[in-house]
């Protein structure tokens, strides 16, 4: 009787904190609406969404990174497709972005224990890993998944990491449609913090501009419509390789979005971003905290003040953006009383499911212990917020 009246307790502590939470998400996107969409404080609205702007409106879609990380493969990729053409493209949800390691033979691999290994083309450039996405063929290319996303009425988007592959650069691989070659292009002392794929590019070499244009044309020629370029906005900034990049997709003449991680973007950088990009974080990565003093991870309470700092800068065509905000349904577990905004969203995107996507998702240390205090105390909560159905996550592209 006792565990009985417990497990009433906390069930109902449980869906009140749920419902306050539902409240405080739906009140960040208002609050967010009217920073971004109205210029704020300066009380100026923006520009109306004009014919022929690429991204006249905030592009939306889905993100494969949370739900799935490096472990995705084309019928996830499919099945969640078909999900959002079926449930949210009549709301305006249309870019399907796969994110990074589209490229990688053995994505389980830890850059500090074993060594990636890499499906690049004899121009340099990464291409799908074949064994993950059959479709790819003996050519490596996304087109064929490319078409089938846009036979759904859908958009089609992929990650990279700005620079060139350090082994195209070891190779000294030849740059496609110039004279030049990898080590000609490259700047072997810049590698990104947080992923040593590739070496930056020295924006003062021909080779490195070369190098881009190849890269946009073999996008254009998948039929990629949006491209996610990361650890270029922020630790580091770098305005020159987004100036190339942007020029890049210019030279080619096929619309594609371009959209600049991580976060927080520069805001005394906020002219030359609106340039050149239509999408750019303004802050690094929000778990589920109501507030941080650090850099890494971010809370929710801190985007507000993001957010006022930054309006005023959106207007059809350039959005700045803020992180993901990740969000579940059904069969969701109760977070444990220590966590902070919780039960509908876990702290590295942590969701049970009793279907296809359950156990996908990176599990970390902490994350292991909430499962098993999950599976200890029973705590369970249903819910579906937005009509999700099976989707894990609407992340932020």
């Amino acid at each position: 009787m006792l565990n009985a009246r417990l497990y009433a307790s906390n069930l109902g502590h449980c869906r009140r904190n749920l419902r306050k939470r539902i409240l405080v998400f739906t009140t960040i996107l208002i609050v967010g609406s009217w920073l971004f969409g109205s210029e704020g404080f300066a009380g100026r609205r923006p520009s109306p969404p004009g014919d022929g702007v690429l991204a006249a409106k905030p592009p939306m879609g889905w993100n494969s990174w949370d739900s799935y990380g490096r472990t995705l493969n084309e019928d996830t990729i499919k099945a969640n497709a078909q999900w959002m053409a079926r449930r949210l493209k009549q709301f305006g949800w249309e870019y399907v972005v796969i994110d990074e390691g589209w490229y990688l033979e053995n994505p389980e691999a830890n850059e500090d224990k074993t060594k990636p290994r890499f499906d690049i083309d004899s121009f340099g450039r990464f291409v799908p890993s074949q064994a993950r996405f059959p479709s790819a063929g003996a050519g490596r290319t996304f087109k064929p998944l490319a078409d089938y996303i846009h036979s759904l009425g859908l958009m089609f988007g992929i990650h990279i990491i700005r620079g060139i592959p350090r082994e195209a650069v070891e190779k000294n691989l030849p740059i496609a449609g110039s004279s030049f070659h990898g080590a000609e292009a490259a700047d072997r002392s810049d590698l990104c913090p947080w992923n040593k794929y590739n070496y930056g590019l020295d924006p003062e070499k021909p080779a490195a501009q070369a190098y881009y244009d190849s890269l946009a044309n073999l996008y254009a020629s998948w039929g990629v419509d949006f491209i996610k370029i990361d650890c270029i906005c922020s630790h580091p900034y770098k305005p020159a390789e987004i100036r190339m990049f942007s020029q890049a997709i210019t030279h080619v003449g096929r619309d594609m979005v371009l959209s600049l991680s991580p976060g927080p973007a520069p805001l005394e950088g906020r002219d030359e971003l609106s340039e050149l990009a239509q999408m750019w974080r303004i802050s690094d990565d929000v778990w589920d905290v109501w507030y941080s003093d650090k850099d890494f991870p971010q809370g929710v309470k801190n985007q507000f003040t993001r957010a006022a700092k930054w309006a005023g800068v959106a207007k059809a065509g350039h959005w700045p953006k803020r992180t993901n905000f990740l969000a579940a349904r059904g069969d969701v577990e109760c977070s444990w009383p220590a966590t902070g905004i919780g039960a509908a969203v876990s702290r590295h995107g942590k969701c049970k499911w009793s279907k296809a996507l359950r156990n996908r998702s990176r599990v970390t240390p902490r994350g292991q212990e909430r499962l098993e205090w999950h599976q200890t105390n029973r705590l369970r909560v249903d819910v579906e917020i937005a009509s999700m159905g099976g989707l894990c996550y609407l992340d932020a592209l």
